[in-house]
């Protein structure tokens, strides 16, 4: 940091120490002690809602970017990737799923069979959080009231994701 620098932010007024991420973190993966740095910033410049507390085990919802403040909306609350309430629920990757990657919001539609080659009309089951993908499976956090209609959806029928913008 340059002297320039150092005396624009003295000049700011009072600072605090925020956490900061000291290299461009991936959406997904979960934070490490070398993710993460400490630095002074002026009051005023701080986020809202702004890391307090060490971040180190938890999830990332979005890429982070090296020098950034690092603050609530970026991470899971918990170290397995969920929001409070909220429940992991694998589905099988679809052959032409959209563009996913963690970090990713989408609404889960199903449609069921009704036998004879008839379906349900597709009915929206849920939003979610994608926490994982591979080349079998999705992992999407979902509320946990929404985890039994997903489930038997899965199981008969079809489960579509679709990205929200």
């Amino acid at each position: 940091m340059g002297a320039g620098w150092k005396a624009t932010i003295d000049g700011l007024g009072t600072t605090a120490t925020v956490i900061t991420v000291r290299r461009d973190v991936e959406a997904g993966s979960v934070l490490s002690a070398d993710d993460v740095d400490t630095a002074r910033w002026p009051i005023a410049l701080i986020p809202d809602r702004a890391v307090q507390s060490n971040p180190v085990g938890l999830t990332v919802r979005a890429d982070l970017v090296s020098g950034e403040v690092l603050v609530h909306s970026r991470l899971f609350p918990t170290p397995d990737g969920l929001d409070a309430g909220h429940r992991l629920v694998p589905l099988p990757l679809p052959l032409a799923p959209p563009p996913l990657s963690p970090g990713t919001s989408v609404e889960l539609f199903g449609i069921r069979s009704l036998g004879d080659g008839l379906t349900t009309a597709s009915t929206e089951l849920t939003g979610g959080v994608v926490v994982h993908i591979d080349d079998q499976s999705i992992g999407i956090a979902i509320g946990e009231a929404a985890v039994p209609i997903v489930l038997e959806h899965v199981a008969f029928g079809v489960v579509d994701v679709i990205v929200v913008p």
